[in-house]
């Protein structure tokens, strides 16, 4: 018997009636890629699955919004002279990720145009596609994980983060096993080969003692596709976010670790983790200082957002193609949920935090000899001054 696919309308749909089995409810097939070359190594065979949705690209005007705090010297709302709009180009992950959502707060509330920039956005699957589009000089501006820094540093090449958007790994891994280590011997979906959510439950299953050469990662692609292969039996377990998380366990999969859950998160890194931020290249830093300054801007106003609205205030303007489903009441419910947990609230880059990164790559074995000098990896110069 066929099996039915998950619609990205439907992953949000379910979470107001989980208790009915969605995959039977709706069709509807998923839209097929091929695998993208992997930014960094895998350190465990990797089977490409043709699940993954394509890349698409954001409309690129803003959308008015809750007005937000007025303009003051020095801080991140301070605004550029008037003056014609400077096109800018950038890609992450996406769309209808959490981990990304102050990128989409700051083009809808119109934070982007506040600093004199037409922004443009493109959804990569993964991690590993934006930092490749970052490091070829296809594009200046990036979002990306700190864990990605280090891999391409492993490649010789230097991205720097400029901004902070979280500041712990909003991910949470599922199964049809008992426990994180029985995982072994299994297949595990993850979006892409080499992608952040990799990094992070290599580090989780060697903590519990599991062979990393004896895990089969599929690259499955974003979410939905995910749980369409756990209802396949294509895959044994996945790393996931929300509303994915919900959704699944709604239907009964067992949650063998959820870093949504502050306390786990703790428990597991030791601290808080620099996970995702604004990235781009040092050239870019050196030579376009004043428009990394407005990027920089424009993502610690939409962090300051987040912080101080609900989520109703927070999704009200965000387009369809950036909440799973469009369902903006259910993705409302988890952004009031998570976010204090999560974000980061004026974008500064803990040193802490990036030193966590590098500890936990080396622990999982992704980071081989001395730890480098990190702070070649993040800067919180263009934040200076603001409050």
């Amino acid at each position: 018997m066929a099996q039915t696919q998950v619609t990205r309308r439907q992953v949000l749909v379910g979470i107001g009636c989980l208790g009915v089995s969605m995959l039977t409810a709706c069709g509807g097939t998923a839209a097929t890629t091929p695998a993208v070359a992997p930014t960094g190594a895998a350190t465990a065979p990797v089977r490409a699955t043709a699940l993954a949705t394509p890349a698409t690209t954001s409309t690129s005007a803003p959308t008015a919004g809750i007005p937000s705090t007025p303009s003051s010297a020095g801080s991140p709302t301070a605004k550029p002279a008037a003056g014609a709009r400077q096109k800018v180009s950038m890609v992450y992950p996406g769309p209808g990720t959490l981990i990304f959502l102050p990128f989409e707060v700051a083009r809808t509330q119109g934070f982007f145009t506040d600093q004199g920039i037409d922004i443009d956005i493109t959804y990569s699957k993964g991690g590993p596609p934006a930092v490749s589009a970052l490091t070829s000089n296809s594009i200046d501006f990036a979002g990306a994980s700190m864990d990605l820094a280090l891999n391409s540093f492993k490649q010789s090449k230097i991205i720097t983060m400029v901004a902070s958007l979280t500041r712990l790994p909003a991910f949470a891994v599922v199964g049809k096993v008992a426990t994180l280590k029985e995982l072994q011997g299994k297949k595990v979906g993850i979006s892409n080969v080499g992608a952040g959510d990799q990094l992070i439950l290599q580090y989780l299953l060697k903590k519990q003692g599991a062979d990393l050469t004896k895990v089969e990662y599929v690259a499955v692609g974003p979410d939905e596709a995910k749980i369409n292969a756990l209802s396949a039996n294509q895959i044994d377990g996945a790393i996931v976010q929300e509303p994915a998380l919900t959704i699944l366990k709604g239907k009964g999969t067992t949650v063998l670790a959820n870093l949504y859950d502050r306390q786990q998160a703790t428990d597991a890194f030791g601290g808080d983790y620099q996970f995702t931020g604004l990235v781009t290249r040092p050239d870019v830093i050196k030579e376009k200082a004043a428009l990394v300054r407005s990027m920089v801007l424009a993502t610690a106003n939409a962090n300051r957002f987040v912080a101080t609205h609900n989520g109703e205030q927070i999704t009200m303007n965000l387009p369809d193609q950036a909440i799973i489903g469009g369902d903006k009441a259910a993705f409302a419910k988890i952004v009031d949920a998570y976010k204090q947990a999560i974000y980061s609230p004026d974008a500064k880059i803990q040193p802490d935090d990036v030193a966590t990164v590098a500890r936990v790559q080396q622990e999982s074995g992704a980071l081989t000899g001395a730890i480098p000098d990190m702070t070649q990896f993040f800067t919180n110069s263009f934040l200076e001054g603001a409050s």
